[in-house]
């Protein structure tokens, strides 16, 4: 099924393309005609005088005081030089163009031609009107034909399309096993497409990523059997990739090894999946007093408002020590294994997103750079609701495709007025947002404060340490990974570290972030 759909889609981009190039070289003909015509040909003045104007071949002549070019115009089925005329338009370049009609003139006369006969000139000023205007569109259309077709051929390759060009990139590679020298062959590179978009799309079912870590837990030594883990980690990383799943596991190898460590522990793991969202812990970065307490207020903001709505995931861990991607400080969440949403459900993640940009304006009266990455949430988040699902009652039950997941050929299929009716839709929905988030902070300001004394005091907090600062969630627990089984491994650990070698002291130029409590 899925062959035969590549190849209705590959037979559609030919179609495309094939109309495509004949329409450019329809212009492109039309566009060199209007110029051949447009130009005329070149003469000289003896030329002009023996052959055209002695001849009575001349109908009119356009003088274009701006150059030294003159237009004759010549009647039709004349037959200068003895030849049928098929140009009717001739160009002729003059030494002096104001001199011209006198000069003109002066010929008449002295070829006897009466006055009633003379030559008729008028003047015009170049601009962009007649000819010059078609020639214009005419340029521009191709142009555009032209552009079309290069998109079309970069949409085509990104789908995998027009498949006798992808096979120009085709080349037979061999893995070779150090081991046993034994070579695997592979047919070809282009033939592992399916291969390649499979380790690039998000693993979004807790099964196969519960499966996926088993896979790369069964070459390391763990305390607890791999499935123990794999499970807890699968419901860690919703919307992880297969390529950042092998990350985890190998970054928690890596840290039981600096660490000293014979076997893998639930700590490695923990290390791993922050390292991977976050990074790691940067403190050579070291903020100004003023900086760390706005970080610790917007990151406050953030855990404040998942805590207190309904919808949004629980706060595992919140952090305000900066981090190697840049980040100055984090919340990290455990989002839901959830597919359908409601509009309820996500003006509340847009809220949650806004947590930090509100704590920010209601505590120090100005705002930070430091929301940009929230507010681009924001945007998508609202912008999908109104374009794409249909949430909005003045747009209607109508969805657009996302130009960044499905970019197309041609212009966007809704009107200049829809589009601007839209982004009036999604400003409204993020006010509304906004006000939502600010009138919550403004009610819970004394649990805001509390929260980001007890970051500013101990840099890293998460869900056990919050719930003791302000209380549980009003709504009822969250969803958390806390069951037993996970702690025993934390016990089992440490009866494992009784025969293991003492760890290594820490670095003491990077020193590593304290880690996750078990929860």
């Amino acid at each position: 099924e899925e062959e035969k759909r590549r190849r209705r889609e590959n037979q559609m981009h030919l179609e495309r393309l094939r109309a495509l190039l004949i329409l450019t070289f329809v212009v492109l003909m039309l566009r060199f005609m209007i110029s051949e015509n447009r130009e005329g040909t070149n003469i000289s003045w003896n030329y002009f005088v023996n052959e055209m104007l002695a001849k009575g071949e001349v109908q009119r002549i356009e003088v274009v005081p701006e150059s030294d070019i003159v237009e004759i115009y010549l009647h039709p089925g004349g037959t200068p030089h003895g030849q049928v005329n098929v140009t009717l338009l001739y160009t002729m370049r003059v030494a002096n163009i104001d001199k011209f009609e006198e000069k003109l003139r002066a010929v008449e006369d002295e070829l006897n031609i009466d006055e009633k006969d003379r030559i008729p000139i008028s003047y015009k000023h170049p601009g962009f009107y007649g000819n010059d205007v078609l020639s214009l569109i005419v340029t521009l259309v191709a142009v555009s034909m032209l552009w079309s077709i290069f998109r079309l051929f970069r949409v085509a390759s990104r789908a995998g399309g027009f498949n006798a060009f992808n096979q120009l990139k085709m080349a037979r590679f061999t893995i070779v096993d150090g081991k046993s020298g034994k070579g695997i062959g592979f047919k070809d590179v282009a033939g592992m497409h399916e291969a390649k978009m499979e380790v690039k799309e998000f693993v979004d079912y807790l099964k196969e990523r519960k499966e996926i870590f088993e896979h790369h837990l069964k070459g390391l030594k763990l305390i607890q059997d791999g499935s123990f883990y794999s499970q807890h980690l699968a419901e860690l990383t919703p919307g992880f990739s297969g390529a950042d799943i092998a990350n985890i596991c190998n970054e928690a190898a890596l840290h039981a090894a600096r660490e000293g460590h014979k076997s893998i522990d639930t700590s490695n793991f923990e290390y791993a999946v922050e390292r991977v969202i976050a990074g790691t812990a940067k403190r050579s970065k070291i903020l100004s007093p003023e900086e760390r307490k706005v970080v610790a207020f917007h990151e406050s903001g953030h855990a404040l408002v998942g805590w207190l709505l309904e919808h949004t995931e629980a706060v595992m861990k919140v952090s305000i020590a900066p981090r190697t991607n840049a980040a100055l400080g984090f919340a990290q969440i455990l989002p839901r294994e959830q597919y359908l949403f409601t509009k309820e459900q996500l003006l509340e993640r847009m809220c949650m997103a806004l947590g930090g940009r509100v704590a920010e304006a209601i505590t120090f009266n100005k705002v930070t750079t430091g929301a940009q990455d929230d507010l681009k949430k924001v945007t998508k988040i609202a912008y999908s609701m109104v374009k794409q699902y249909g949430m909005v009652p003045s747009i209607g039950q109508i969805s657009f495709p996302d130009p960044e997941s499905a970019p197309g050929i041609g212009r966007r299929p809704f009107s200049q007025g829809l589009q601007q009716m839209m982004d009036h839709e999604a400003k409204t929905l993020v006010a509304q947002a906004y006000r939502r988030t600010e009138k919550l902070l403004l009610e819970n300001r004394d649990k805001l404060q509390t929260l980001s004394n007890a970051l500013l005091e101990k840099e890293v907090i998460n869900y056990d340490d919050i719930e003791a600062l302000i209380g549980p969630p009003p709504h009822g627990p969250k969803k958390m990974i806390a069951p037993q089984s996970w702690l025993q491994a934390e016990r089992d650990k440490q009866d494992t570290r009784e025969e293991e070698t003492p760890p290594q002291p820490p670095n003491q130029e990077e020193e590593e972030e304290p880690r996750l409590r078990p929860v």
